[in-house]
């Protein structure tokens, strides 16, 4: 069971195919980042190395995906211990603040489920936290090895009487498997609670910090000559975070209970991106030369200036800083009570979640260095296009209500319902081309059947539907005449539409042995997601920049299989995905970077043309076996196959390869309280790719012409460390 905003995932009764990864699953991978373990043990789950660092994944899920990267199209919730960390700025997820070490069960409840809110199109995530009831004693662990990594953690629990502490810290670091890509993270979680009767009361709070160099696609040909070659750079994210939240349970009868949550979040995200440019020099009524656009228009400093160079600037460094507040609360009445002499559970509450976001960016001409790097000139420009400075204030209700009915012992019927309203507010702090206010209504319901055949095999349906507002960052850059460097410069334009998702789901779900531990488990579902009025960010000409539109339908339908089972000294899982995710309106997109799209020509996609970034295949299989008893040896595999490039929506060319990756951990218990690891990814090597886009090369490298550009997956790796625990 993972406690929830709204409502207990009990995965035997849910009506949909949920997956639950438990802490020493999440432990056992040593990873970096929540989102590696996720994709190795849950089904239908992918990631697309957009930036080329652990931290900075796209995470996606039946096609769905929760990114980093505001210019994604968002459609996973994420929840933990009760709170939204979806950033109220772009609905983004920052992988690199949250506390792996510190989840005790991670969650993933598929579909449109309307009880999780805005943004859950096609999942939400749960991640339950620790605490010192349930994780008591001291735990240390620490790795180290190829690509300078280190990673350490410590977490010490507690409980004594109706009193219980948890703490855990992490440090992590590296320089990357990519030139000029070092990387660090620091997070700290602490929670206190108490435990009396039928109340329980706990306080928890994050902190973390952050520095992630990410560099992105390169073109092809550049990475034939050197796979860790990047195409510009710098490219660089900062992190803060400081979360306080507070959850509560009260028992007020034996069928009844509250639940309420409160927290405040505030994050500070500042990014750097070095990138060419497109400038000229122009001359002045007294001869001078003048800094002047790729239009001839003269560019003035932010004092109004113009700036006078007798050598165009080739370059520019886009700054960004964020800074989020939110502050929100549920409460939740749950009601378990026979109707009509039949088991019953009602679940409704409230929601609010405000925040407030000032988004300020900035662009300082520059050059660039023989390696691409770009040294920036101290110069910072005026006007819209590069500079922004936009306040946005969010307020977000929600009211849920769900009810599961036992009609006859083997059958249950879950209806939900929910009403969100969500009302935005930009104030342009420069002018007032930037002022918006627009306001999102919608009531979204859901209907789920489970049929359990014997105790051990149980059919499930269920239809939902939810919705997702677009975002700030969406509202003010949806001009195709004036293309944004995503995340960095906005203007103005009408607003979008809401995007409407609604999902079927059918499966089984069958397990051989007691229900607490058995000792095989399988599920197979169909399911289908199609989305209305989608959200598409439009890639431009150049990378990084372009702009949002609303696309039509799109449609997500899809397979999963998967197995897990365990036999004395031996464990193995298995899974398998097969997902055709089109677009199902006719759509006419720029073609500028397009191989086979004549210049100021438009690309059409017929509808059933492949979203791009999405395989149709995905496989994965894991087995762990003890020869002896301190000693586990264990194999993973993951494959999936070819996907269409970003920039090539029409499917014209022959998309990003396919692959298979080999990966490998053995660990040894020297001593009750001590163990040591060993930790390999890809072994075989494998040079492969998650991710490409098209763009034009030749803006920076005038010698190369193929517009394909592709992220480089991490090659071989190997990892040792220790883990030492005391009760």
């Amino acid at each position: 069971m993972a406690r929830s905003p709204f409502v207990s995932v009990e995965r035997h009764d849910a009506p949909r195919n949920v997956q639950h990864v438990d802490a020493d699953a999440i432990a056992e991978e040593h990873v970096a980042g929540l989102q590696e373990a996720l994709n190795a043990h849950l089904g239908s789950a992918t990631i697309n190395d957009v930036q080329n660092n652990p931290l900075q994944p796209d995470f996606q899920y039946r096609g769905f995906t929760a990114s980093p990267l505001l210019g994604t199209p968002q459609g996973i919730a994420v929840y933990q211990n009760g709170v939204r960390i979806n950033e109220p700025f772009g609905d983004v997820l920052q992988w690199d603040i949250v506390p792996t070490f510190a989840v005790a069960g991670a969650t993933l409840v598929p579909g449109a489920d309307p009880l999780y809110g805005l943004n859950a199109l096609g999942g939400s995530l749960v991640l339950q936290m620790k605490d010192g009831f349930r994780s008591p004693g001291l735990r240390v662990t620490g790795l180290a090895g190829s690509f300078a990594r280190y990673l350490t953690t410590v977490e010490y629990g507690h409980a004594w009487g109706p009193w219980a502490v948890y703490g855990g810290a992490s440090l992590f670091g590296e320089q990357g498997y990519r030139d000029h890509s070092p990387s660090s993270a620091r997070t700290l979680y602490l929670d206190a609670r108490h435990r009396e009767g039928g109340r329980e009361i706990g306080v928890s709070g994050t902190l973390a910090s952050s520095e992630l160099y990410g560099n992105g696609p390169a073109p092809t040909e550049l990475l034939q000559e050197d796979r860790s070659a990047v195409y510009t750079w710098p490219d660089i994210t900062r992190n803060q975070l400081a979360m306080l939240s507070i959850d509560a349970k009260q028992r007020v009868t034996d069928a009844t209970s509250l639940l309420g949550t409160l927290y405040f979040r505030h994050n500070q995200r500042s990014t750097l991106n070095g990138d060419e440019a497109e400038f000229s020099t122009c001359q002045a009524e007294d001869g001078t030369s003048l800094l002047c656009d790729a239009d001839g228009e003269v560019l003035s400093d932010e004092s109004g200036y113009p700036i006078a160079t007798d050598e165009p600037y080739d370059a520019v460094n886009n700054t960004t800083g964020t800074m989020s507040d939110g502050l929100g609360a549920t409460l939740q009445l749950d009601l378990r009570a026979p109707l009509a002499s039949r088991p019953n559970k009602l679940v409704g509450g409230v929601s609010y979640d405000g925040s407030r976001s000032a988004f300020l960016q900035r662009s300082e001409v520059g050059r660039l260095t023989l390696d691409r790097g770009v040294e920036g000139a101290g110069i910072h420009l005026s006007g819209d296009e590069y500079r922004t400075d936009l306040d946005v204030f969010n307020h977000a209700l929600g009211v849920f209500v769900s009810d599961t009915l036992r009609v006859a012992p083997p059958v249950s019927i879950q209806v939900s319902a929910r009403f969100n309203l969500l009302d935005t507010q930009l104030e342009d702090q420069q002018g007032d081309a930037l002022d918006g206010h627009h306001t999102f209504v919608r009531l979204n319901p859901a209907l789920g059947v489970t049929y359990q055949v014997v105790e051990a095999l149980t059919f499930f349906a269920s239809y939902g539907e939810s919705n997702r507002a677009p975002s700030a960052a969406e509202l003010a850059c949806a001009d195709p005449d004036e293309p944004c460097r995503v995340p960095n410069a906005f203007i103005s334009d009408p607003p979008l539409d809401q995007v409407v998702s609604r999902s079927v789901e059918l499966g089984l779900r069958a397990r051989s042995g007691g229900r607490a531990r058995p000792w095989l488990e399988g599920s197979l579902a169909v399911f289908g997601t199609r989305n209305q009025d989608d959200i598409l960010f439009v890639a431009g000409s150049r990378v990084g920049t372009g702009y949002f539109r609303n696309a039509g339908a799109t449609q997500r339908i899809g397979l999963e299989a998967a197995v897990a089972a365990e036999r004395g000294p031996v464990r193995f899982y298995a899974s398998y995905t097969l997902l055709r995710a089109t677009f199902e309106s006719e759509l006419e997109l720029p073609g500028t970077a397009h191989p086979d799209v004549d210049e100021g020509a438009t690309l059409h996609v017929d509808k059933g043309s492949r979203i791009p970034g999405l395989p149709t295949h995905s496989v994965k299989a894991g087995v762990s076996v003890r020869p002896i008893d301190p000693l586990e040896l264990s194999l993973s595999m993951l494959g999936q196959s070819s996907q269409p490039f970003r920039g090539d929506e029409a499917n014209l060319l022959e998309g990003v390869s396919g692959f298979v990756v080999l990966n490998a951990r053995a660990s040894y218990r020297l001593f009750e309280q001590l163990r040591v690891f060993v930790r390999a990814q890809n072994l075989l090597d494998t040079q492969y790719s998650t991710f490409g886009v098209l763009a034009d090369p030749s803006e920076v490298l005038p010698e190369l012409s193929n517009p394909r550009f592709l992220g480089p997956a991490a090659p071989f790796g190997i990892w040792v460390g220790a883990v030492v625990t005391a009760p």
